[in-house]
């Protein structure tokens, strides 16, 4: 059985939906907002102000279409804001460690990033097979930082009960 398939079936049962909600609560590497994609700018911003220099920061998003306009709403409060600049990308360059990559999810499988911050996790449709196999690709980018966007009440009762309140 291949890796997806194998999480994939573990959503459903109880007991590791009960192991990873024991595990999340011991961490502090990773953060679950409550926010909508809608309503998650400012929170947002907030993450990426607090990511050391140097860190290379990754803002996934369900699909492409929504990094363009995750990163049109926030590119002038990020020069503002920060050091750091943004750009949308479709192929990530590490090399460019000081920008903010926005990217959509298919876009990330087979790198890494210091800090990967997931924005949308609401709009994602969960009977499908290959979206969440994005989302999970996704959620195991990150070394030092994860932080997940989604609006909780949107989600199915199996993936809210994985995720954590932000702070």
């Amino acid at each position: 059985m291949a890796t997806n398939q194998v999480a994939d079936e573990r959503i459903n049962q109880p007991e590791s939906v009960s192991q990873w909600r024991k595990d999340a609560n011991r961490g502090t590497s990773k953060r679950f907002h409550g926010l909508s994609f809608e309503s998650l700018d400012y929170s947002l911003l907030n993450i990426i102000s607090e990511q050391p220099h140097g860190r290379t920061i990754a803002v996934v998003c369900p699909n492409h279409e929504m990094a363009v306009e995750l990163e049109s709403r926030l590119k002038h409060a990020l020069v503002e804001q920060t050091p750091r600049t943004s750009r949308v990308s479709e192929s990530i360059d590490l090399a460019k460690k000081y920008e903010v990559h926005f990217s959509g999810a298919e876009n990330v499988k087979g790198l890494e990033f210091d800090t990967l911050i997931f924005a949308g996790l609401e709009r994602i449709d969960w009977s499908d097979k290959h979206q969440r196999n994005k989302v999970y690709v996704s959620l195991s980018r990150p070394r030092k930082f994860l932080a997940v966007f989604g609006a909780a009440s949107q989600l199915p009762n199996n993936v809210a009960a994985c995720m954590i309140a932000g702070a």
